[in-house]
C-alpha cells in the first residue's frame, strides 16, 4: 500500500464516522428511546450496549476538525453535506454540554468541587434507558471534557458555549490549587488521565485568553 492509499483509506474511515455518527444522533429512523438524548447532541457509544450515554470523550470535536482537514481534500468519495452534518454534531453536543451535561453552581458553596464540574458518563453495565446520560458517582477529572466548548463558541460565536468554557476553567485550576497534589476523584489510583484532562482544558483557556490564573494553575498540574 502507498502512503497516497493509507491516506485515502483513513480520509473514508474519517467520513463513515462523520456519517454514521449523525445518522445515529440526528437522522429520522432514530429508535423512539433514543429521541430524547438525540435532541440534546448525545452520541450512542457502542461499548456500553448500544445506550446512549453522556459523551465525555470529545468525539464530536474531533469531528469538526477533521470535517475541517477533510475541506483540503480533493477526491471525490466526500458528501456534499458533510461539513454542515459535522459541525452540527459539535455544535448540539456543545451546546448540550453547556447545558445539561455540567453542574450549574458558583464558589462559594458547600461542595466547591462539583462547582460547574461536567457530569460522568453513565456506570459501565448500566441502561443508558434508565440512567440517560449522567452517572451517580462524584465528578472527578478523569472524566472531565470540555474542550468541545471552546471549539464550538469559536465555530459559532454562541456566548454561552464561552461563558460555559470559562466556568470550566475556573473549576479545573480550583482542583489543581486545592486537591492535594491529586487533582479529582478518578477511581483509580495513580493514573494520569485527571491531570492530563485538567492541563489540556487549562491550557486551551490560556491560548484564548492569555490569562496568568490559567497558565499558573497549568504549571502546578
Amino acid at each position: 500500500m502507498t502512503n497516497a492509499d493509507l491516506q485515502r483509506a483513513y480520509d473514508l474511515q474519517c467520513i463513515a464516522a462523520i456519517e454514521g455518527i449523525y445518522r445515529l444522533s440526528h437522522g429520522d429512523r432514530v429508535p423512539d428511546n433514543w429521541k430524547n438524548p438525540r435532541d440534546f447532541g448525545d452520541i450512542v457509544a457502542d461499548w456500553d450496549g448500544g445506550h446512549p450515554v453522556n459523551n465525555e470523550y470529545e468525539i464530536p470535536m474531533g469531528i469538526a476538525l477533521q470535517a475541517l482537514r477533510l475541506a483540503g481534500v480533493t477526491h471525490s468519495l466526500i458528501p456534499t453535506d458533510l461539513f454542515d452534518k459535522a459541525f452540527t454534531i459539535a455544535e448540539t453536543h456543545a451546546v448540550h454540554h453547556a447545558t445539561v451535561g455540567m453542574m450549574h453552581s458558583d464558589t462559594p458553596g458547600p461542595l466547591p468541587w462539583m462547582d460547574n464540574s461536567p457530569h460522568q458518563h453513565a456506570e459501565h453495565g448500566t441502561s443508558g434507558d434508565d440512567i440517560r446520560q449522567r452517572s451517580s458517582i462524584a465528578p472527578g477529572a478523569g472524566h472531565f471534557n470540555g474542550r468541545d466548548l471552546l471549539l464550538g463558541y469559536l465555530l459559532t460565536g454562541n456566548e454561552m458555549l464561552l461563558e460555559s468554557a470559562r466556568k470550566l476553567a475556573e473549576q479545573c485550576a480550583w482542583k489543581v490549587e486545592n486537591g492535594d497534589q491529586d487533582p479529582g476523584y478518578s477511581g483509580t489510583k495513580g493514573e494520569l488521565r485527571a491531570p492530563a484532562n485538567l492541563l489540556g482544558i487549562l491550557n486551551d483557556w490560556y491560548v484564548y485568553t492569555q490569562g496568568k490564573e490559567a497558565h499558573d494553575a497549568a504549571h502546578l498540574d
